[in-house]
């Protein structure tokens, strides 16, 4: 409480220079993303702007769906946790296990939707019905 309060001021220290996060940058940028998979993920972003057509999905549950940035936001980060996992192409399991952290806070649940988690499942079944696809 002290050091939110302001009375301490934490010390921090680089953990990587502007040279290696750079680095990183190109590396990641440099991961192959195959055309069928950025449809993919495409498809994913417009799926929670349009949830009616996904079966489990009740329209009235999203008030907002992701926005176009999100599909950018998407495809890096499945880019990253392809290099991460050592390789230099990103697979659906990429874009599967990203899908979440990139989504959750970029899809508003309606009001009706949040007592009790109503909407909860929603992200999963609109990721399972756009790779059923």
């Amino acid at each position: 409480m002290n050091r939110m309060a302001g009375r301490e001021v934490p010390s921090t220290r680089p953990i990587l220079s502007v040279a290696e996060l750079k680095e990183i940058r190109q590396a990641v940028n440099s991961v192959r993303l195959d055309d069928n998979i950025g449809m993919a993920i495409v498809n994913l972003v417009a799926a929670t702007r349009d949830a009616a057509a996904v079966p489990g999905v009740n329209r009235e549950d999203i008030a907002f769906g992701a926005s176009p940035r999100a599909t950018l936001a998407l495809a890096q980060v499945s880019r990253a946790r392809a290099l991460a996992a050592g390789r230099n192409y990103v697979n659906q399991d990429d874009v599967k296990k990203s899908s979440f952290d990139v989504l959750r806070h970029r899809v508003l649940l309606s009001y009706e939707a949040t007592p009790g988690g109503r909407g909860r499942g929603h992200h999963r079944e609109i990721r399972e019905y756009v790779f059923q696809q």
